[in-house]
């Protein structure tokens, strides 16, 4: 039924964005940690490898929201207001990926 498939959906795209976003502590740990690399270069790589895995968080984020709520819940999380709201969180997010 509609309904079932609608679940399922709602629980793959969850665990993709758990799965990617989960992901992102194993990637940074791999680019600090790397002793093949010049320390300079080791952090070049962390910092664009960050950048690069928030821009997929934030895509996929866009996308569970899209297939959880469809058109107008993707227009709600774009509000100003909503935004407004999640940023205290926000920036704590950023703040404690930009310590590692």
């Amino acid at each position: 039924s509609q309904s079932r498939l609608s679940f399922t959906l709602q629980i793959m795209l969850c665990v993709t964005f758990l799965a990617v976003d989960s992901s992102r502590y194993m990637v940074d740990r791999w680019a600090i940690g790397s002793k093949d690399r010049p320390k300079s270069q080791s952090h070049t790589l962390a910092q664009a490898l960050v950048t690069l895995q928030s821009l997929l968080s934030f895509v996929s984020a866009v996308g569970v929201s899209f297939g959880m709520e469809g058109c107008t819940g993707l227009k709600k999380a774009f509000l100003p207001k909503e935004i407004i709201r999640c940023l205290p969180i926000s920036l704590g997010f950023s703040l404690s990926t930009a310590a590692l």
